[in-house]
């Protein structure tokens, strides 16, 4: 009788222990709930994206791609723009780097506080933070009117996922673009 009463136990608390894994890349093995991970203060680590965007109109085309790189506290953006009239091309291309170092602290009680500094200036922002899906996966979360999906939810380790896209039509023009950014940051 104590062996099923011990195997029920074990079984109960091996479901409870993954239940808390909910990205694809969050750890299939944890004691803490998602919302026990992301409380705490974070330092931005990593920045990896791309923005591309196009404009099509009669003999004219636009199209502009963006790539996002972050390294020792300096962001790099740097774009490749395209521009075709007729039968004419040219491109350009030109990079740009910022100093930026971002912390941000995240509170249980939803509340959070950001420091960023970039090139020198220093802006502090404070506000509520909030799980966009209140139910059982907690995918999404809120930050100052931003939303950001969790892509990986470690104890140590936070990447969070931005991305949009956009398309309009009108008087037989295209305009659109699409952007995805990863922005990793780890605990202290």
């Amino acid at each position: 009788m104590k062996t099923i009463k011990f195997a029920i136990l074990a079984l109960v608390v091996t479901g409870s222990l993954f239940s808390c894994k909910r990205g694809e890349n969050d750890p299939g093995l944890t004691l803490k709930s998602r919302t026990a991970r992301l409380t705490g203060e974070w330092t931005l680590s990593n920045v990896t994206g791309t923005t591309t965007s196009s404009y099509t109109s009669d003999n004219y085309t636009s199209t502009s791609t963006t790539t996002y790189s972050y390294a020792n506290g300096a962001q790099t953006a740097s774009t490749t723009s395209t521009v075709t009239m007729g039968g004419d091309s040219s491109t350009d291309t030109n990079s740009n780097t910022t100093s930026l170092t971002r912390t941000m602290t995240i509170n249980k009680d939803g509340s959070y506080t950001s420091v960023e500094t970039e090139d020198g200036d220093t802006s502090e922002n404070t506000g509520e933070w909030m799980w966009l899906d209140q139910g059982k996966s907690k995918s999404s979360i809120i930050i100052d009117g931003n939303i950001y999906e969790i892509d990986q939810l470690k104890n140590k380790e936070m990447i969070l996922k931005v991305s949009s896209s956009n398309k309009d039509t009108a008087d037989g023009t295209i305009d659109e673009s699409t952007s995805e950014r990863f922005y990793t940051y780890t605990k202290n």
